[in-house]
């Protein structure tokens, strides 16, 4: 499922958006957490969200803004403020 018209917005939203989700630099954040907050009200499922949110994210790391990694326990995958 795609995202419905109404809820698509520019990189440039989803970034900011993404960005006010990841206040805490040391914490780790799955990408369907970021993706409920680019999306707000969006309906889909929370891979859909996060399929969707890796994509923004992928590009964030690109930039230098975020990075993927594991957790400290190394019992979870997700992204970090940088």
């Amino acid at each position: 499922m795609r995202i419905a018209p109404e809820h698509r917005v520019s990189y440039e939203v989803a970034k900011a958006r993404a960005l006010e989700c990841m206040r805490e630099k040391r914490r780790l954040y799955h990408a369907s957490e970021v993706g409920s907050h680019i999306w707000p009200g969006a309906r889909l499922r929370a891979q859909g969200l996060g399929a969707s949110a890796s994509r923004i994210l992928k590009k964030m790391e690109g930039e230098g803004i975020v990075r993927q990694g594991p957790s400290e326990r190394h019992d979870a995958w997700g992204w970090f403020l940088k």
